[in-house]
């Protein structure tokens, strides 16, 4: 299991809206998430259509239990969409937050509460509270890394030199080491300040810096009003496309860095070899984390073309085929192709085994259902 914070000392800066969505996004991938609102303004919660009343417990009550009435934070935890949970957040009177200053455990308290259900789920992201009080310092403690949504405006970075120099405390005074990531937010290219302001981030975050960039897009601030993840909201939408990136590039770089290769299914490397280019696809395939017919069928054609290098026809032939192979499991048998792909393949001299599938012409309804409803450009490779 990861532990990751959403934070930054701005308020404004897309920080519950990248929680919400990350989140979303990570769960459609098919991991088991759990979002926990930390920020006593319940923007996180009120994103499901959520409200607490007054006597339901919160993250808030679960933090201040004593150890002799232990709290279990897998009951708190509620299904708000298909592997994804949310512990929810209410209002926090400044008496309680002063409670728990007073406390021995007072910034290791969310981190034991998280050590409960370690086994239960994948990712745990903390949406913090715009501040750098006991909340947010909780938050870092229980975590092993940071994304700090950074608005492409002129205020960018206003707060974030002191949530760096949190982390450089929390290192000297509690031994204890996060590392963190930036994510541009907001940003519209159309504007020559954001266009400079997102230079300027990149060349002060440096290595730290997300590649992909969050664009401005009134889906999600509508998704957010109807109580719904931009996954549920507008799936094809600019804002899901820019968040399901940012999903895949943190599985990329932190989330499975340092593990050991994993290979592509068997099925998935004869697509690589029909469709693409062989290694080179397959390497990239294997890249992007899609390993299996599951995670190659849910892929966007031309986001993923532009990332193996092929047509968005081939690619959208590619999906189409893989939808086919793992809604028909007992039709998978190997397939013998000749020729460099690219959606031509050729079947090899002689007639096909009475048992071999064969690769059918007509896939236009399927090609159809995987189609995205609208392509923006992207700002995200530079």
């Amino acid at each position: 299991m990861r532990t990751i914070a959403i934070a930054n000392h701005k308020g404004g800066s897309g920080k519950t809206t990248t929680a919400v969505n990350l989140s979303a996004c990570l769960a459609e991938m098919k991991y088991q998430v759990l979002l926990i609102d930390l920020d006593p303004q319940s923007h996180a919660t009120l994103s499901f259509g959520i409200e607490l009343a007054d006597d339901e417990p919160s993250i808030f009550w679960a933090m201040q239990q004593p150890a002799s009435e232990r709290a279990y934070l897998a009951e708190l935890a509620r299904p708000v969409a298909k592997n994804l949970s949310l512990i929810p957040s209410a209002r926090l009177p400044l008496s309680h937050e002063e409670s728990l200053l007073s406390r021995d455990n007072r910034l290791t308290r969310l981190r034991e509460l998280i050590g409960q259900v370690a086994t239960k789920f994948d990712f745990v992201i903390i949406d913090c509270p715009p501040a750098l009080g006991i909340l947010t310092q909780n938050a870092f403690m229980a975590s092993q890394s940071v994304v700090l949504p950074v608005e492409t405006s002129f205020y960018a970075m206003n707060g974030v030199s002191r949530v760096l120099d949190t982390f450089e405390e929390l290192a000297r005074f509690h031994h204890h080491k996060v590392e963190y990531w930036a994510v541009a937010t907001l940003f519209d290219k159309r504007t020559a300040l954001s266009r400079d302001i997102l230079e300027e981030l990149r060349r002060f975050f440096r290595n730290n810096m997300m590649e992909t960039v969050i664009r401005l897009s009134i889906h999600l601030r509508e998704a957010s009003s109807h109580g719904e993840p931009i996954t549920v909201y507008a799936n094809t939408s600019r804002g899901c496309q820019d968040y399901c990136d940012l999903a895949e590039e943190f599985l990329v770089k932190v989330a499975h860095r340092g593990e050991e290769p994993v290979e592509c299914s068997e099925e998935v490397i004869l697509l690589a070899q029909i469709y693409g280019n062989g290694r080179e696809t397959l390497e990239a395939l294997r890249q992007r984390g899609i390993l299996s017919l599951a995670k190659l069928r849910m892929a966007e054609p031309s986001k993923l073309a532009h990332h193996l290098g092929l047509t968005v026809h081939a690619t959208r032939q590619m999906i189409a085929h893989a939808t086919r192979l793992h809604t028909f499991p007992q039709q998978i048998m190997p397939m013998v192709t000749t020729g460099s792909g690219h959606g031509i393949s050729q079947e090899a001299e002689g007639p096909a085994p009475a048992n071999q599938l064969v690769l059918e012409s007509n896939t236009s309804s399927i090609e159809t259902a995987t189609a995205e409803a609208d392509d923006f450009p992207h700002p995200n490779h530079h």
